[in-house]
């Protein structure tokens, strides 16, 4: 072999390793890049259910404001707005932690839920009223969020998504999951429940009081207060803060929900639309006790008359 053709061919090798580590680098990004962490704070589950005691005492049932052309006393409220109603209710959100690396937080999340910055999420407060805010900030490296739903989406994480990275969140005192015992229509009545491959399939005959279903728990007990998560079809569908304070014809007072909402019209045929088939996944965080999750599909079979 020629100089000249042993050095074109060493000068391509050259080439082609240069080339290869750029696309290293940029597949992979700065290998000397440091990746974002959180410190997580050594009070969040303090801090969070210090929050939901003062709700439960100041928010809960209690704020009044009506939207401006609803005829059906519903209100919203941003934070500042019910804090200017109720001067006991003085945070909302808490510290998350201490984040490093990271100049600002364009998401953050738990598991599949994501929320990106400045996503308002409303959070039911009873009688029909919802405060509706931001799910989180960042301020001097500082993550501060909602103390709804933090108490409701690390349950049982071990991760937190900050700017799409997986980043490691430890908690101190872990918020512990339970599971329901049973799910179970509240009343004397012909619907029915049914359990396989981890969904109950809830079959309605009869309509209105009677439809309402009750979520077992261990330890459960009247005026037990929880931060409910409801998917439905796959999307956020509500958070909710409320009491148990139904209780059913045992005597006992479940976490109960209606999967059926009411339809003047009463026509089957606009209920089933709505609701036939319909997929819920209910999260439920319950004070004092856990975080536990179960998911329930609605099977729509009575008639106009008994709707």
């Amino acid at each position: 072999m020629s100089k000249v053709k042993k050095f074109a061919t060493v000068f391509s090798l050259v080439i082609l390793l240069v080339l290869g580590s750029l696309g290293l680098v940029a597949c992979c990004g700065d290998p000397g890049e440091t990746p974002i962490s959180i410190d997580v704070s050594s009070t969040l589950k303090a801090d969070a259910e210090n929050v939901l005691e003062i709700m439960q005492d100041n928010v809960l049932d209690k704020l009044t404001k009506v939207d401006e052309g609803n005829t059906n006393n519903q209100g919203h409220y941003t934070v500042e707005e019910a804090m200017a109603e109720v001067p006991e209710f003085t945070n909302y959100y808490i510290l998350v932690g201490t984040v490093s690396n990271a100049e600002d937080l364009t998401s953050v999340g738990f598991g599949t839920v994501i929320y990106e910055k400045d996503e308002t999420i409303p959070l039911s407060v009873g009688n029909n009223k919802f405060i509706e805010d931001r799910v989180y900030y960042f301020e001097d490296s500082k993550l501060y969020m909602a103390a709804p739903v933090v108490l409701v989406e690390s349950a049982g994480q071990d991760v937190i998504k900050l700017n799409g990275q997986a980043v490691a969140f430890n908690a101190v005192s872990a918020v512990e999951t339970i599971n329901f015992s049973n799910v179970a229509f509240c009343f004397d009545t012909t619907n029915s429940v049914s359990f396989e491959d981890g969904k109950y399939t809830l079959t309605y005959n009869e309509a209105g009081g009677k439809s309402m279903v009750g979520f077992y728990y261990d330890g459960m007990a009247q005026n037990d207060l929880s931060v409910n998560r409801l998917y439905k079809n796959g999307e956020l569908n509500s958070y909710s803060l409320v009491y148990n304070t139904d209780r059913d014809k045992a005597g006992d007072y479940p976490l109960t929900y209606y999967f059926v909402s009411y339809i003047a019209s009463g026509d089957v045929n606009e209920i089933s639309e709505s609701f036939d088939g319909a997929e819920y996944e209910l999260t439920a965080y319950i004070q004092g006790k856990g975080v536990a999750t179960a998911t329930v599909i609605n099977n729509i079979n009575y008639t106009d008359d008994e709707a």
